[in-house]
Formats: C-alpha cells, sequence, structure tokens
C-alpha cells in the first residue's frame, strides 16, 4: 500500500486510519480502494476508513468532533478480495470501543486538529492508561480516569 503524504492518517500495524475529511489528499489507489468498500457495501454511512492492503473497514464513530473519545457506532468491513461484506453494529453494546488520538486521523490543515490537540492524553499518560485498561481502549476503559492537573 502506498504510505499517505505526510501528517495524514494514523497507522496501526499495517492499517491506514483516515478521516473522511482527509481522504481526497491521499493517494488515487487509496481513495480507489475506499470507494470500491463503499460502493460493495451499498454507500453505508461513515467517518472514518481503515485501509488494509487486502480490505477496508468503514467506522462510524459518535460525534467525532465533540466528543474527546468518540465510541464506535457500526462497522462495516469489506474484503476487497471477492468483496465480502461484513456488518457489526456497536449501538446496543454497553462497552463499545473508543477512539483516542482521533486528531491523528485528519489532515495536518484540518482546525480540529489542533483543537484535538489541546485536549489529548500526554503520552506517559498514555502509557499508564495502557497498562490499565489494554491496547484497545472501551468506553468503561476510560470513563473513570481523568488526566491530572
Amino acid at each position: 500500500m502506498t504510505p499517505p503524504p505526510e501528517g495524514v492518517g494514523k497507522r496501526v500495524g499495517r492499517a491506514l486510519y483516515l478521516h473522511i475529511s482527509a481522504v481526497t489528499v491521499v493517494d488515487k489507489a487509496i481513495r480507489d480502494r475506499i470507494e470500491r468498500a463503499a460502493s460493495a457495501a451499498e454507500h453505508p454511512e461513515w467517518n472514518v476508513a481503515k485501509v488494509h492492503a487486502d480490505a477496508v473497514s468503514l467506522l462510524t464513530y459518535e460525534a467525532f468532533d465533540e466528543a474527546a473519545f468518540p465510541a464506535l457506532l457500526a462497522a462495516v468491513r469489506v474484503n476487497l478480495i471477492g468483496d465480502t461484506v461484513k456488518r457489526i453494529d456497536y449501538r446496543d453494546r454497553d462497552n463499545p470501543p473508543i477512539l483516542h488520538r482521533k486528531e491523528t486521523l485528519l489532515r495536518a490543515d484540518d482546525p480540529g486538529a489542533r483543537a484535538s490537540q489541546r485536549s489529548r492524553v500526554s503520552p506517559r499518560s498514555t502509557t499508564c492508561l495502557r497498562s490499565l485498561i489494554g491496547s484497545v481502549p472501551a468506553r468503561h476503559g476510560w470513563s473513570g480516569w481523568r488526566q491530572p492537573g
């Protein structure tokens, strides 16, 4: 997979996470992969794309712009080899996954990226939190925690 331009998206393992507003500035091959997945899934509502070499997940997070740590509402994963579609609805789950470091999914010139950075958790605090709640935070893991000072 072609790497995104500097300052666009967040890499986690081999996946690239992008906010919908950042899709316009990535390589055409990545945009085409996202469009192919959206078409195969009958154009679901989404605000974050998770792009792998052979699959794309179109993710819907609650109140992306307003929530500090938006909860995942729904995911549609499209395997690009065979165009198989899997849908998962998190709306009724007691402890849905949450998004942290959301500013890294935005374009570097997005005003929301700078605003989110002001409210983000420090790296030292993040390391401590991971040791307490695991590597994939969910709502219950973060709800009782407040950053010191």
